[in-house]
Parts: structure tokens; sequence; C-alpha cells
């Protein structure tokens, strides 16, 4: 029998080539490179929409409108209520509560059902 060593290279592979010799490993940037400029597009697109949020285009304010002041009209009522007392003594108030007109409280209670009757 014709037995050959394990570890000798055969007759089809040439003698110059040597068997199972890895490529040559790329440093990390080399191969790694896509991983940074993915990062570095990351952190550029946060910084941005934290500047965006920041600036308030994002979530405009709306301005606000300003509401009618209302006009009340002077009254005998409106001007009694104007000259009761600042006093906190019991006969003081109960002199102001005298004085108080409270008989035309519902006066204009019929127009104030029908304005919120029509649609």
């Amino acid at each position: 029998m014709n037995e050959e060593p394990i570890n000798q290279p055969t007759e089809s592979m040439s003698a110059s080539e040597p068997v199972g010799t890895p490529e040559p490993k790329k440093s990390g940037l080399q191969q790694y490179w896509y991983l940074l400029v993915a990062l570095v597009l990351v952190v550029f697109m946060s910084v941005g929409g934290i500047w965006f949020i920041k600036q308030g285009r994002f979530n405009p304010q709306p301005s606000p409108t300003p509401f009618p002041s209302p006009t009340a009209e002077a009254d005998q009522g409106t001007e009694a209520l104007d000259e009761q007392g600042s006093s906190d003594e019991i006969d003081e108030i109960e002199k102001d509560l005298d004085n108080t007109d409270l008989n035309n409280l519902d006066k204009e209670l019929s127009d104030i059902e029908s304005e919120l009757a029509t649609p």
C-alpha cells in the first residue's frame, strides 16, 4: 500500500500556494465604516430635531385673540352695590343686606331663555 502523509500537499495542489491561508484582516474602521456613518447621521438628525422643536416651528403657539370686554350699563342697582360698606361688623352687613334690592333679579330672565332656545 502506498500511504501518503496527511499534512503534505497532494499532487493537485501546488507547493507555492499555502493551504487554508486566511485573507488579511481589515482594521476596525475599514470593516465597520457604514456603522460609523449611520451613527453620525442619527446624531446629526437628533440634534437637528431638538433644535427644530425648540425653535417652535414644529408646534406653533396660536396667537391669542382678544376678547371684547363686556360693557355694563350703569343703573341704580349697580350704583347701589358700589356704595355698600366694606366693614365686617354684623350690624353694617345687615344694613347693607337690607338696602340691597333683589326684587328685579329675574327681570330679563325671559329674554335670556328665549335667546338660548333659538338655534
